[in-house]
């Protein structure tokens, strides 16, 4: 009875702990950031295309979370300049993509993150609007889609009409 007891408290801890990792509150606000410390906000649409993978978020090489589908991150910075990468390489963009953020104090910059898919050359338009590149090998039918990752930084009203339905990202 012990072991069945301790069995199901690890199964519930695991549970809440992989839970716990995976998304936080539902937005709320944009902090104002304070006098010493730039904010930095990168949040990602909930979208179909790559929907399972995610990207972790590097600040000058150092990995602060992860963005999965449909949450934001949400990081005070010191003044000066960073590196912000998205990378993930098992499921989401080998290379990844990476911009330079000149930080300054007070200041917030916030950031959309989309996926979507683009049309290769020769290619078809397909429900859902999902463009697709078809070629007959004479084994069977090989279609190729190309996924694009688009980061744009975005004014905070927009931003505040985009974030209510995200939640907190992941933990480190």
């Amino acid at each position: 009875m012990k072991t069945a007891v301790r069995k199901l408290a690890l199964v519930v801890a695991a549970v809440l702990l992989v839970n716990g990792c995976a998304t936080g509150s539902r937005f709320v606000s944009l902090p104002v950031p304070d006098s010493s410390t730039g904010s930095l906000v990168i949040y990602r649409l909930k979208q179909f295309t790559n929907g399972g993978g995610y990207p972790c978020v590097y600040i000058d090489g150092t990995k602060r979370g992860r963005l999965l589908n449909g949450t934001y991150v949400q990081l005070a910075l010191p003044p000066g300049p960073h590196e912000v990468k998205l990378a993930n390489f098992w499921n989401w963009d080998m290379k990844g993509q990476s911009w330079p953020v000149t930080v300054e104090a007070g200041r917030q910059y916030i950031y959309r993150v989309t996926t979507n898919t683009d049309p290769l050359e020769g290619s078809s338009e397909v429900a859902g609007g999902t463009s697709v590149q078809a070629a007959g090998t004479g084994v069977g039918l090989i279609i190729a889609v190309s996924k694009t990752v688009r980061v744009e930084e975005v004014r905070r009203e927009q931003a505040l009409t985009e974030l209510f339905p995200l939640k907190l990202g992941s933990c480190h």
